[in-house]
């Protein structure tokens, strides 16, 4: 999902704000947004800060001159295209912050780029036989929280989730974060979907499919060591 905020006048020129909702795993392509920007590649750059609201630390400079900067950890991930658009491939958690897109002569930003990475991940659930499906909402650090959105659960029949019963239970945390706990599945997998909604309209979803109870390794180890004492104890009483 791609929001696009009302362009801001600054000093004779357009500030645009846009907001990019996307999974972990995805691509995106944040456009310079300027028809014309083809041609000025080579005056133009791209910057990334983890926290918007750090007045005191520089922000990280991703490409210059139409070229990525091989320096980042993420370099092999990012590249610039023909009309110096940033394409960033299988996106990470860490991906998520503010990004600009600015003329290099004047060193003004001319976009703004808020990009949230949104994630479903399971655990072993500190119930017997249950399983934690942690959904989140990985956002620029200052925008921590999901105000004015939230996250909800869904069943495979798109009930919303909430509270707790014998099935499941919800737990809502800081930080836009919202653990699901659910019985582990003996047969038939199940569906689950996350979603963060604002203001009734759904930003992102995604959906995750629990699949059946699974024999560990060292479970079957154990039965196998268990049958053949039983086995050689069977023989000796013969």
């Amino acid at each position: 999902t791609t929001e696009k905020c009302r362009p801001l006048s600054l000093a004779g020129f357009q500030v645009n704000f846009v907001r990019h909702f996307r999974r972990e795993g995805e691509d995106i392509l944040l456009s310079c947004g300027f028809a014309e920007c083809s041609d000025q590649c080579p005056s133009v750059f791209w910057m990334y800060r983890r926290n918007f609201i750090d007045d005191y630390t520089s922000p990280e400079i991703i490409s210059f001159q139409g070229k990525i900067n091989q320096s980042l950890p993420r370099a092999s991930r990012m590249s610039v295209t023909s009309n110096c658009s940033l394409l960033i491939r299988n996106l990470h958690s860490e991906d998520a912050g503010l990004y600009g897109f600015g003329l290099a002569e004047f060193l003004e930003i001319l976009i703004f780029v808020f990009l949230f990475i949104f994630l479903v991940s399971s655990s072993p659930s500190n119930v017997a036989e249950r399983v934690d499906l942690t959904c989140s909402l990985k956002s620029p650090r200052g925008l921590d929280d999901c105000s004015p959105g939230r996250l909800i659960w869904l069943d495979e029949t798109g009930t919303e989730l909430s509270g707790k019963n014998a099935e499941f239970e919800v737990n809502p945390h800081k930080q836009c974060v919202s653990v699901l706990t659910v019985k582990r599945q003996s047969g038939n997998s199940k569906k689950f979907t996350c979603k963060f909604v604002e203001d009734d309209q759904v930003m992102i979803d995604l959906v995750y499919i629990l699949t059946g109870k699974t024999f560990h390794p060292f479970g079957v180890l154990l039965l196998q060591t268990i049958y053949h004492l039983l086995y050689h104890l069977f023989q000796r009483s013969k």
